[in-house]
C-alpha cells in the first residue's frame, strides 16, 4: 500500500489516430464480354464461301426457252424433268404474271397450327406429365419457325413440284437447307413422308460445297468414293432429310403444277412484242417524191430531180424516209379499222388467269375490272 502510494499517478490518454487519405479506387469500366451473355444456340447455315474463286458471284445460267420448246417438254415430262424445272425457274424470274401467281397461291395459307393432345386417357393420365409434354411440343414448334421456313417450302413446291430439304438442328433453333433438286430423287415413302436419295457425284464437281452440308453428307460421300458405281445414289437419313411433293399422285418424276400455263405466258410476251412493234412503226413516216410523166416523157430531168431529192433526204429526221419514184405509191395497212379494237394483251392475260383457276380481278386486270363494275351496276 505504501509503495503504491509513492508512485505517481499515471494518466492515460487516448492516442490520436493518424488520419490517412482515403484510397481512391480506379473506376471499374464495364467491358462488353460475350462470356457473360446467354446467347441462344442458333444454327448458322453457310450458303457459300465468298473468299473462294467465283464464290461471290455464283452464275447459274438459265437458257431462254420458246413456246415451242415448252410444248415439246410437256409432251414427255418424264424425259424432260430437269428442263421443265429450269424453264419454270426462268419464267418465274422473267414474268411478273407468273411470279405473282405463285406468290398468291403460296400466301393463301397462314401456316397456323393447333396442338391437340392425342391418345391420352383423361382418367389415367398424369396432369403434370401431360402438361410438361405439351409445353415441350409447343417449344419445339416455336423454334422451328414454321411460318418462315415452311413458307419457303410451299413456294418451291408450287414452282417446281418438289422441295428436297435437310434439317439443321440445335437446342434453340431449327433451319431447313434446300438440297439441289437436279441431284435428288424420291426412293420411298415413310410415315406418309417422302424420303430423299442424293446423287453424291454432285460433290465431284462441287467439293468446296461439301463443308456447307450436315456431317451425314461427308460420311456418305466417303462411302460413295469407295464404290462410285453402286453407291452413287444413297438414301439420306429420315426424318432429318425429307421431300415435300405437290403432285403426290406422281412420285416417279417431278412436274411443276403450273407447267401447263407456260405457253400462255409466252403468248402474253409475244402480244406485247407485237404491240411494241406496232407502236414503233407509228413513229415512222415516208415521203414520196414523184417525177411527172406525160406524153411518154419525164417532166423534169433525172439528174435535177435526184439532186432535189438528195437535198430533201439530207434534212429529214431519222424516223422519216424518202423515195424518188416515177410511179404512184399506195399504202396497204393491216390495222383494224373498227372502233371496238380488242386488246390482245389483255385477252392473253385473262386467258392465263382463267387457265390457272383464279380471277384476274386479283391481279389488277383492267378489262376484268370494267366488266366486274358493270355487272355490279346491273345487279
Amino acid at each position: 500500500m505504501a509503495d503504491s502510494a509513492k508512485r505517481p499517478a499515471v494518466v492515460r490518454t487516448a492516442k490520436k489516430k493518424r488520419e490517412r487519405a482515403p484510397k481512391v479506387r480506379p473506376e471499374k469500366v464495364e467491358t462488353f464480354s460475350t462470356d457473360n451473355l446467354a446467347f441462344a444456340n442458333l444454327v448458322k447455315l453457310i450458303t457459300r464461301d465468298v473468299n473462294e474463286k467465283y464464290g461471290r458471284y455464283v452464275c447459274n445460267f438459265t437458257p431462254r426457252y420458246s413456246k415451242e420448246t415448252i410444248i415439246k417438254f410437256l409432251t414427255h415430262p418424264e424425259q424432260h424433268e430437269k428442263e421443265l424445272r429450269n424453264a419454270v425457274r426462268y419464267v418465274y424470274n422473267a414474268s411478273p404474271h407468273f411470279r405473282r401467281l405463285i406468290l398468291y397461291f403460296a400466301g393463301l395459307s397462314d401456316l397456323a397450327y393447333v396442338v391437340s393432345p392425342y391418345r391420352i386417357d383423361p382418367g389415367t393420365a398424369n396432369p403434370r406429365t401431360t402438361g410438361l409434354n405439351y409445353r415441350k411440343v409447343l417449344n419445339q414448334l416455336s423454334i422451328m419457325n414454321i411460318k418462315v421456313e415452311f413458307a419457303k417450302v410451299l413456294e418451291i413446291c408450287l414452282k417446281e413440284d418438289v422441295f428436297y430439304g435437310t434439317f439443321w438442328v440445335s437446342e434453340d433453333s431449327i433451319m431447313i437447307q434446300q438440297l439441289p433438286s437436279d441431284w435428288c430423287a424420291i426412293p420411298s415413302v415413310e410415315g406418309s413422308v417422302c424420303n430423299v436419295s442424293f446423287d453424291f457425284s454432285y460433290f465431284d464437281t462441287h467439293l468446296n460445297c461439301l463443308q456447307n452440308y450436315p456431317p451425314e453428307f461427308k460420311a456418305k460421300y466417303e462411302r460413295y468414293r469407295q464404290d462410285m458405281t453402286h453407291k452413287r445414289w444413297i438414301e439420306l437419313d429420315a426424318p432429318l432429310s425429307f421431300a415435300v411433293k405437290c403432285n403426290c399422285d406422281i412420285l416417279d418424276y417431278a412436274i411443276p403444277p403450273f407447267a401447263g400455263i407456260l405457253p400462255e405466258i409466252f403468248d402474253i410476251e409475244n402480244y406485247k412484242q407485237i404491240k411494241m412493234d406496232g407502236a414503233a412503226l407509228e413513229n415512222y413516216a415516208m415521203l414520196a417524191m414523184y417525177i411527172p410523166y406525160e406524153n411518154g416523157e419525164f417532166g423534169i430531168d433525172y439528174k435535177k430531180a435526184r439532186g432535189i431529192w438528195e437535198n430533201l433526204d439530207s434534212v429529214l429526221p431519222e424516223q422519216v424516209g424518202s423515195v424518188l419514184t416515177p410511179m404512184e405509191l399506195e399504202k396497204f395497212s393491216f390495222e383494224k379499222t373498227h372502233n371496238s379494237d380488242e386488246d390482245t394483251v389483255t385477252e392473253a392475260e385473262q386467258s392465263l388467269f382463267t387457265a390457272a383457276g383464279v380471277s384476274s380481278l386479283l391481279f389488277n386486270n383492267a378489262k376484268a375490272q370494267i366488266t366486274g363494275s358493270l355487272a355490279q351496276q346491273c345487279a
